[in-house]
């Protein structure tokens, strides 16, 4: 088929907060062919809003491992910006602790205690 018998349309949307549906991508593709015999292809790709304040990429996301209520990007999953800086698991900004001498970084509640005295500790050697 040539291609002046075909039209493409592509609809990118913002989704809901991942955190309510659970999906950080959603593409849905409709087609239709009118009475001239011209196909209508359609995509439409919704991205969800993660709680980090990102659009949703392909591959998903991190959820906090202490409530399950919070979700966060992959590049912010990786970056260590909401990782325990204990044991490395991703925790959401309710359920950490920031330190008291060295700010940005981070404890879980499972580390919280521990993970403060072991920096205060640390840092005085």
């Amino acid at each position: 088929m040539s291609d002046e018998t075909e039209i493409k349309i592509t609809i990118e949307k913002t989704g809901r907060r991942v955190s309510r549906t659970g999906e950080a991508k959603r593409i849905v593709y409709t087609e239709s062919v009118d009475e001239e015999g011209t196909i209508h292809r359609t995509t439409e790709v919704e991205k969800g809003l993660f709680d980090c304040g990102h659009y949703g990429e392909t591959g998903g996301g991190a959820v906090c491992q202490v409530c399950g209520a919070f979700s966060v990007c992959e590049a912010d999953a990786k970056s260590g910006k909401f990782v325990c800086s204990l044991c490395g698991r991703i925790c959401c900004p309710d359920c950490s602790v920031e330190s008291l001498f060295h700010p940005g970084v981070r404890f879980c509640q499972r580390c919280g205690f521990k993970g403060l005295i072991r920096e205060a500790l640390r840092r005085r050697e």
